[in-house]
């Protein structure tokens, strides 16, 4: 539950958050979700002006992918522990900043994802296949959250699925690539494994 979230200890070593004392701790991106976008959204209408703010987790598209980790054969938490994944291709993103663009959208406050989240492990897996590259090694979350990079343990805490019904609605938005799966289509021989 979120309650849960906020009560959850600090990355290891790290100090990214933005409490105060005696309130629950807010990671990093939660941060700038509950103090920095609504000043923003204030100042838009104050001062007259269109302002969309578009929630974007992670973009790919073939020339956006973590190859290097995959090189490096960092670890991932294991599947059945790991965090969702939220993402849109780099295609999708542009057309749907045109869209919000294009439309009288000020004021909204719009997840712009492909609306199919996975896990991340999932994605390195799905990455790997795509490439031809070795999946990653999995390793537990418990030791994920002392070994791992702090973005990458910043990134497994705030992780939750985000759900894009309100982007469709409003900017009634066709994806090019509505899926993982459709944006990096495996080939035939990597679907036979």
């Amino acid at each position: 539950s979120s309650s849960d979230y906020a009560k959850r200890p600090a990355a290891p070593g790290s100090s990214e958050s933005c409490g105060h004392a005696g309130q629950p701790r807010i990671w990093p991106n939660a941060c700038w979700r509950t103090t920095t976008a609504p000043r923003l959204l204030d100042w838009a209408k104050r001062s007259h002006r269109d302002f969309v703010i578009l929630r974007v987790p992670g973009i790919y598209a073939r020339d956006r992918l973590p190859l290097e980790r995959l090189r490096k054969r960092l670890p991932v938490v294991l599947e059945s522990e790991a965090p969702w994944s939220n993402r849109i291709h780099a295609d999708d993103l542009a057309g749907v900043c045109v869209a919000a663009m294009e439309q009288n959208v000020s004021g909204c406050v719009l997840n712009a994802c492909d609306g199919h989240p996975g896990t991340m492990t999932g994605y390195f897996n799905h990455v790997a296949d795509f490439t031809g590259l070795p999946r990653p090694p999995q390793i537990p979350l418990v030791e994920a959250l002392e070994t791992l990079s702090p973005g990458m343990v910043s990134y497994i805490r705030e992780s939750r699925r985000i759900r894009n019904r309100k982007l469709l609605e409003i900017l009634d938005y066709e994806f090019r690539y509505p899926s993982l799966e459709q944006g990096l289509p495996l080939p035939k021989t990597a679907l036979s494994t």
